[in-house]
């Protein structure tokens, strides 16, 4: 949409993507394949951003220098990379993707229970048959997630948080001490509380809602590293956008067994078929495994020269980190405890780290 925009104005519209190097010998799989659809639309340049060379571990001081906080996504060097070769390439402006699922691509989380209790049982039935052929899913693992998790009472998913939000505290960096020091008796709260407002429930416009609301607020991405030159913008985030995506009825959002239907029927004739109805996606980062094992010996070795008496072990669990470090990524698929703490904890203990270190003159 916005290529044709701009043929209007005689500008060209440069799309950048990040994809693994040619011949690449990982376990990483990037979009190429996708992205590489667009080829003979009109007025688009395709930019392939690879730099090997990068990782989650660049550039701290100048990292968190500029966005004056120590939280990051551990794929920022991306985020880089985009940015340098947008200026490159004289671009005042990047479009953002983000907030894409909580309008258009919707998931429709909670509809399929809704549908239970409302007595639309011929349209449950229905979805779920051609949604198990679509997706190569079974019938179970489908029931269990869209259909019985929304309608369990709370106090028996309590017990068993969700794996990400559940990871996110155990593998934490910060000192547990520190943390009961100024939460105490509330951390376990705070936790329930967290994952709470991210279950699923039987009330898909409560659900949608919920994660709009979790999202608005979280800040934008123009702290990375080459951004300072650039801006961002999230046409997701629209208000009218979002009104429009939250009227619409059920039925819209999933239908004929596609989720994020709203996007799918909204683009019919302007994107790709091979892209209108896919139901894959690759990880952020193809390579992040990879790229995390090249730097971490550097992180191990950066760890080892904090002193004993340094103070920024009075928050940052510097032993943990050591022990996470330990662990070799084989995948960027995040599913297990010791990759999950690679790709988000351990990231995020060193840009911490880093940010504290900017006050070492107040310490001494």
């Amino acid at each position: 949409m916005a290529a044709t925009i701009l043929k209007r104005q005689n500008k060209l519209l440069f799309a950048f993507s990040a994809v693994l190097p040619e011949g690449y010998q990982g376990r990483g799989t990037d979009e190429r394949v996708f992205i590489d659809q667009f080829k003979s639309f009109e007025n688009i340049d395709l930019c392939y951003v690879t730099n090997g060379a990068r990782g989650p571990f660049d550039n701290l001081d100048r990292l968190v220098w500029g966005g004056e906080q120590p939280r990051y996504m551990s794929r920022h060097y991306q985020y880089t990379a985009f940015a340098e070769a947008a200026v490159e390439k004289g671009c005042r402006l990047i479009l953002e993707g983000v907030g894409g699922e909580l309008g258009p691509s919707f998931h429709g989380d909670g509809i399929m229970a809704e549908w239970l209790l409302r007595g639309k049982w011929l349209t449950l039935t229905a979805e779920l048959r051609k949604r198990t052929a679509i997706e190569d899913l079974s019938l179970w693992r489908l029931l269990k997630g869209e259909v019985i998790k929304p309608l369990v009472p709370g106090f028996i998913l309590d017990r068993r948080p969700r794996f990400d939000i559940c990871q996110s505290f155990e593998s934490s960096p910060i000192r547990k001490s520190f943390v009961e020091q100024y939460l105490g008796q509330d951390l376990l709260q705070d936790i329930r509380a967290v994952d709470q407002a991210v279950r699923p429930r039987a009330d898909h416009l409560e659900n949608q809602l919920s994660a709009i609301s979790l999202s608005i607020g979280g800040g934008g991405g123009n702290y990375y590293v080459g951004y300072e030159q650039i801006r961002t913008f999230y046409p997701f985030f629209d208000l009218r956008v979002l009104n429009l995506c939250l009227a619409a009825p059920a039925h819209l959002k999933i239908r004929n067994g596609y989720k994020r239907n709203l996007v799918r029927i909204g683009m019919k004739g302007i994107l790709p078929e091979k892209l209108r109805y896919r139901t894959s996606k690759e990880p952020l980062g193809p390579d992040f495994h990879d790229r995390y094992n090249r730097q971490r010996l550097q992180v191990v070795d950066y760890l080892a020269r904090i002193k004993p008496d340094d103070p920024v072990r009075m928050i940052v669990d510097i032993p943990k980190l050591q022990r996470m470090t330990g662990h070799i990524m084989a995948t960027n698929r995040c599913d297990t405890p010791l990759d999950f703490a690679a790709m988000h904890s351990v990231p995020f203990g060193m840009y911490l780290v880093a940010f504290l270190k900017r006050f070492e003159s107040y310490w001494k």
